[in-house]
């Protein structure tokens, strides 16, 4: 390997190392929080623990002796989590810049875990937390082989983390697009459902009233089928639709 490629790619401090040799950093403003991390770090017998209240501290003390993993809350006074992460991702920070950070915190939304990972965050685990998921993501990162990688902005990151995340968010979206094709729909289908209803319960003394509602029914109909082509949901060969796309085909046949 050139030295550039030395320089601009390396292997975080964490791999390889038996759990029983890590020395871990753990930083949370709540005492309970930082009592219960430590503990089960002890129980799994890991080499060196130290605990911090602030980020502040935590940093001072890994300056001097770099940890091989730092566990940290997300939300803490005067310097979170996140902004943490964003200080010793620097270049100029080495060798803290090849640390791997996982956050524990409460707060594990789509968009946190995108902006943490994509900042060269290894892992998010969300409170409360169980030993074994502890464990887990200790032994998966002291045996994960990818490397910290320099992006354009001077920051070290996950190699690979952005196309990782960037498929990530293809998916999220098709999902999202299917969830609200989905909820329309059902809506839709609901009140065509009423309006069948009013036409098929109706004595037939108000012609105006059968009128309106089956001009209603077939905007509703028009509604479902073209929410059906954008959404480009074909019927099988041979078979039928279900759901509100088949209950418009019956409707139209009435």
């Amino acid at each position: 390997m050139s030295r550039v490629q030395t320089i601009y790619r390396r292997q975080h401090t964490a791999y390889q190392v038996p759990i029983e040799a890590l020395d871990v950093i753990v930083i949370d403003d709540s005492k309970s929080m930082q009592t219960i991390v430590r503990s089960m770090l002890i129980a799994m017998r890991v080499h060196r623990v130290r605990v911090f209240d602030t980020a502040d501290e935590a940093l001072q003390s890994m300056l001097t002796e770099p940890p091989h993993v730092i566990l940290t809350d997300w939300k803490m006074k005067p310097t979170n989590g996140y902004q943490l992460l964003r200080s010793i991702r620097q270049r100029q920070m080495a060798p803290l810049c090849y640390v791997p950070l996982m956050f524990i915190t409460a707060h594990g939304t789509r968009a946190l875990v995108e902006r943490a990972l994509r900042s060269g965050a290894h892992h998010l685990l969300v409170k409360p937390l169980s030993p074994a998921a502890l464990y887990d993501r200790l032994l998966w990162v002291t045996q994960d082989p990818r490397c910290m990688v320099l992006n354009g902005a001077d920051h070290y990151q996950i190699e690979g983390m952005d196309q990782t995340m960037d498929g990530h968010r293809e998916k999220w979206d098709s999902l999202s697009r299917a969830r609200i094709h989905h909820e329309q729909t059902n809506r839709a289908s609901t009140e065509l459902q009423g309006l069948v209803d009013r036409i098929f319960n109706h004595d037939g003394s108000d012609d105006d009233d059968d009128s309106i509602a089956f001009r209603e029914t077939a905007q509703l109909i028009d509604k479902l089928g073209s929410a059906e082509r954008s959404a480009g949901h074909k019927g099988r060969s041979g078979g039928h639709r279900n759901g509100a796309g088949g209950f418009a085909e019956v409707i139209r046949r009435i």
